[in-house]
């Protein structure tokens, strides 16, 4: 069932991030647990060592920009950025 609905939304257009998306709202799962599922389905296989390595590009980068981290108590986490920082009043 799974897999047929991420061909299913692939086959219509959707791109790797709009079916993690999809799989996220129409099963009620989070975002972490789509990626799983759609990375390993067999329709995004072949793109999972790329998205993979993007991914961890861009937190890589957002690690340098970010100014402070927050770890929430439900495990979550928050990062700050100081949207002023570098602006002249």
């Amino acid at each position: 069932m799974l897999d047929e609905f991420i061909n299913s939304a692939k086959a219509n257009g959707s791109s790797l991030i709009g079916c993690i998306r999809l799989v996220s709202e129409h099963f009620k799962l989070k975002i972490s647990e789509s990626t799983e599922l759609v990375l390993n389905s067999p329709a995004w296989i072949e793109h999972q060592a790329d998205f993979i390595a993007q991914q961890q590009e861009l937190w890589e980068e957002i690690g340098k920009l970010v100014d402070e981290v927050e770890i929430n108590d439900d495990g979550t986490t928050s990062y700050l950025f100081d949207l002023k920082k570098g602006k002249e009043t």
